[in-house]
């Protein structure tokens, strides 16, 4: 009996007790040791770089493709007027001739140029002469390729009489002019461009320009 008891009590004493306390959560990097995991985040990791690279490269070329359009399209200005002098005429004539350009690298298409020469009365005072303008048409062709020049005379008088009135009678002559034409890469949207001269003589009979009015103005300038 003795020995039975004794037994049964060292066998109560070998018990490993149990362990009622949840087992430990996994660290958070243990994904990492899972080829899959580990797969499927690199994965991850390189569509990310290849969406932020794609967004990068289509910045960069939205950029160069607004630059490309103002650096090559068409784009018409124009010269200061000129004076042309014909003293082999009698009595001797002169012009005041405007120049177009299109500086751009390509065409304009749709040219359209419209001009006037105002001589207005020494009393008068004018602030901008284009409100007042009557514009002609000028014989122009509709047409001008990169760097083509175009020109045309805005008023063809005798020089002696002409120059005369403007220093006796204080008369004021400007010189305006506008056109309107089409650019290669916009072709939906007319481009623009102004200019306001005012013709000056002294009394030595030599002429020079100065600006007048507030038309002297490319594109959405001049609204």
């Amino acid at each position: 009996m003795t020995t039975e008891t004794e037994n049964q009590g060292s066998d109560k004493t070998n018990e490993v007790p149990q362990n009622n306390n949840p087992p430990p959560k996994p660290h958070w990097w243990h994904w990492w040791y899972n080829p899959t995991e580990r797969f499927t985040f690199f994965v991850a990791v390189f569509t990310f770089c290849l969406v932020v690279v794609g967004a990068l490269q289509w910045h960069t070329l939205k950029q160069t493709d607004q630059t490309s359009r103002l650096r090559d399209r068409a784009f018409i200005n124009f010269s200061n007027p000129t004076l042309n002098d014909f003293p082999n005429y009698n009595p001797p004539r002169m012009t005041i001739n405007i120049t177009a350009q299109n500086t751009g690298n390509v065409p304009a298409r749709n040219v359209s140029i419209d001009y006037d020469c105002l001589i207005v009365e020494k009393s008068k005072d004018i602030a901008d002469p284009f409100k007042i303008a009557k514009f002609h048409k000028a014989q122009i062709p509709q047409f001008m390729g990169p760097k083509q020049v175009v020109g045309f005379a805005a008023i063809d008088v005798e020089r002696d009489a002409f120059m005369d009135r403007m220093l006796k009678e204080g008369i004021k002559v400007y010189v305006v002019v506008k056109t309107e034409y089409l650019d290669g890469f916009d072709p939906d949207h007319k481009r623009t461009a102004q200019m306001s001269r005012q013709f000056h003589v002294d009394v030595a009979k030599l002429h020079s320009f100065s600006f007048a009015g507030s038309h002297n103005c490319i594109d959405e300038d001049c609204k």
